[in-house]
């Protein structure tokens, strides 16, 4: 697999709207793709650029055959990892989330939606390091008895996300945090979230590429 080059995205990509998903970047994805519009799409982004943007759809929206675009405007872009081409025609694929991104404009000129997206870009340069330890620490002392021990090492931004696929089960809080693009302040929603729910038995894969 190529690894995701920002700077040369055409700023294109078909969207795969749900309404329970939301995937975070760095975060893995496991897609059971079975509906004819969407077997074109996968078509369509294996033959392309290989990508896929993730969208929630806007509640009441889930059927909306009209002009107005039923998802949400932040979406996370996915590249597809792996994929498998069954005999019906179906799809198994697998998507790691490689940027956040908003919807700039959408279309229907196919099957399923298409979207011109802008590249969403976090900071985590502009903190100052003492900061970024003790927010660290902080969701560490949370979260830590319920996280695998190599995620204390995951850049922070990288670790909210994998806290909030992790922990949060609510799809429109997790939207408000895909949403949310400044760090401290999505440190602050967590931890304001706390004392966590019970421990989970398995946790989202993630990536360091």
């Amino acid at each position: 697999m190529i690894e995701f080059d920002p700077d040369n995205f055409s700023g294109e990509a078909p969207v795969f709207p749900l309404p329970n998903v939301v995937l975070f970047p760095h975060l893995v994805l496991p897609l059971h793709i079975f509906e004819h519009r969407y077997r074109e799409m996968v078509r369509d982004a294996l033959a392309g650029e290989n990508l896929v943007a993730m969208a929630l759809y806007r509640p009441g929206l889930e059927e909306e055959e009209g002009l107005e675009t039923p998802f949400h405007q932040t979406v996370t872009l996915g590249q597809v990892l792996q994929q498998e081409s069954l005999p019906d025609g179906k799809f198994n694929i697998t998507l790691l989330g490689v940027a956040r991104a908003r919807v700039r404009s959408s279309r229907r000129e196919k099957p399923y939606w298409q979207a011109g997206l802008e590249l969403l870009r976090e900071d985590v340069d502009a903190m100052e390091i003492d900061r970024v330890r003790a927010y660290t620490d902080t969701l560490w002392k949370i979260y830590g008895d319920r996280l695998a021990p190599p995620a204390k090492a995951l850049p922070l931004p990288v670790l909210c996300d994998l806290i909030v696929s992790s922990f949060v089960s609510d799809v429109r809080l997790k939207q408000e945090f895909l949403e949310t693009l400044d760090i401290p302040e999505r440190c602050e929603k967590l931890v304001s979230l706390s004392p966590p729910p019970p421990p989970r038995r398995t946790w989202p894969k993630f990536s360091n590429n």
